[in-house]
Formats: C-alpha cells, sequence, structure tokens
C-alpha cells in the first residue's frame, strides 16, 4: 500500500530544522558582544540576518522555495568555523605581536639590550621564523664572552638542529624595500623599519580581514532572503541586476578578506 506523500513535508523539515543553527548563531553572536569581541553594530546585523533566513525558510513566498534560505544558514554555520578558527588564530599571533613590540621599544630605549633581542628570537622561532631567529641571536652573541650566554647558545643549537640540512641565508630581507639586513641587524638598514616585526605580521589575515569576509557572506546570505520574494513578485529586471551586484560585491569582500594580508 502506497502512503499519501505531503508535498509540504520536506519544507516543514527545514522549517523545524533551521531553528538549531539559528539558535546557535544567535548565541554566539550575542556571547560575541558580551564579551566585547565584535562591535555591537555587526552582531545586530547578524543577528537581524539569522532571525530574516529563519523566517524567510518558514514563509517563504511560494511553496518549494524554503531550501534556499535554508541552505544559507547551514553554509554560513559552516562558513563561521574557520573564520573563528582565524579570528583565534590571530588572536595568539596578536599577542606575540604585541610581545615584539614591547621588544623594540626597549630596543629603542637600550640598543642592544640582549634580553629585549632574546625574547625576539624566542617569538621568531615559536612562529616558525627559526632561521631569522638564529641570525638575530647568534649575531648579537657573537664575539661575547660564551659562559656569559650559555643558554642562548644551546637554544641556537637546538633551533639549528631543527633546520636540518638547510643553510643559513646571509640576512633577513626587509619585507617592506628589500634590503638584505646582516645577522643581528633588529632595525632595516635600508628604510629603518622593524623588519622582523614586518616577517611575523606579513601575511596572516588579522580580524578585520575575517570580519570583512563575514560581512561578504552576510551579503550573499541576506539575497538568500530577498531573492525567494523577487522569484515571485513583481519586481523587474532592474531590483534584480542590483542584487546580482550586491552579490558580486559580496564575494569580493569574501575574497579580499580571506586571500589579503592582514595588520593589527
Amino acid at each position: 500500500m502506497n502512503l499519501p506523500t505531503n508535498p509540504n513535508s520536506v519544507g516543514l523539515v527545514f522549517s523545524v530544522l533551521v531553528w538549531l543553527p539559528i539558535t546557535a548563531w544567535v548565541v554566539c553572536m550575542v556571547g560575541w558582544m558580551i564579551m566585547d569581541e565584535v562591535d555591537t553594530l555587526f552582531g545586530i546585523i547578524a543577528v537581524c540576518l539569522a532571525l530574516g533566513l529563519g523566517f524567510a525558510t518558514v514563509k517563504p513566498p511560494a511553496p518549494g522555495l524554503n531550501w534556499i534560505p535554508f541552505l544559507a544558514v547551514c553554509l554560513t554555520m559552516a562558513f563561521y568555523f574557520p573564520v573563528r578558527e582565524g579570528i583565534r588564530k590571530w588572536e595568539l599571533i596578536a599577542i606575540d605581536i604585541d610581545q615584539i613590540r614591547s621588544c623594540y621599544e626597549r630596543l629603542a630605549m637600550r640598543p642592544g639590550d640582549v634580553y629585549a633581542i632574546v625574547k625576539m628570537s624566542e617569538i621568531l622561532a615559536s612562529r616558525g621564523r627559526t632561521l631569522q631567529a638564529v641570525q638575530l641571536l647568534e649575531g648579537t652573541i657573537s664575539g661575547q664572552p660564551k659562559n656569559l650566554f650559555d643558554d642562548e647558545w644551546k637554544m641556537i643549537a637546538k633551533w639549528r638542529l631543527s633546520l636540518g640540512a638547510q643553510t643559513l641565508a646571509p640576512g633577513t630581507a626587509c619585507p617592506k624595500c628589500g634590503r638584505v639586513n646582516r645577522p643581528g641587524q633588529y632595525l632595516c638598514s635600508g628604510c629603518g623599519s622593524q623588519h622582523l616585526l614586518e616577517l611575523v605580521r606579513g601575511g596572516v589575515a588579522g580580524f578585520s580581514q575575517w570580519r570583512l569576509a563575514f560581512f561578504g557572506w552576510s551579503l550573499l546570505a541576506a539575497i538568500a532572503v530577498i531573492f525567494p520574494y523577487l522569484q515571485v513578485g513583481t519586481s523587474g529586471a532592474v531590483a534584480k541586476i542590483a542584487l546580482a551586484l550586491v552579490g558580486l560585491t559580496g564575494g569580493v569582500m569574501i575574497l579580499i578578506g580571506l586571500i589579503g594580508g592582514g595588520k593589527k
């Protein structure tokens, strides 16, 4: 015996299930706003977008169209995890960047301060810049009595061991001007910039870049709310073209946010 099927049954499932990710979405955004991790305006827009997607799923303009906002909700939650992980990694890197800045401030007051250079070298090594860490520390303590820097030489030996057969470059190239600086030099001899700080910071997507990417995706998700209504409404071609342009803008924002190197 064939059981009768309800053509709206799938839509009903979407209408019920959509509130699970939306609840998680809203709770996360409220938590971020309370912890001051996101701007209040940003959080309110994100919450309103979530509720709008939920409404569009429950009350689509025509049967069979609620899968569009439902899919937008699911993709947004999937997009949330890499964005959140990117922000978390940036927050950790930002701590190291602040510490390197503090080292440079100390060196500005006391040029050649060994403590600041050792600390900076350790941060460089922890960020995968082992070559630069060896060059900086070795170039600083070479020629000094070895017994005064026994721990530092042990650290250099450990770093060299981790490098394996990789040979040391003659110096560190400045990311800004390209000048190769001799080992132990922490200010670029070409442009005077804090080139070691730029090395750690460069190529890392910062919070503003992740936020830009999320805003871009939010534009695309907003289209998921509006598009079904345009499909059955009386809006003309001009409105749909404007919607396409908004979608293109959102896509560009995502690309800039994820590909562009961030700076704090």
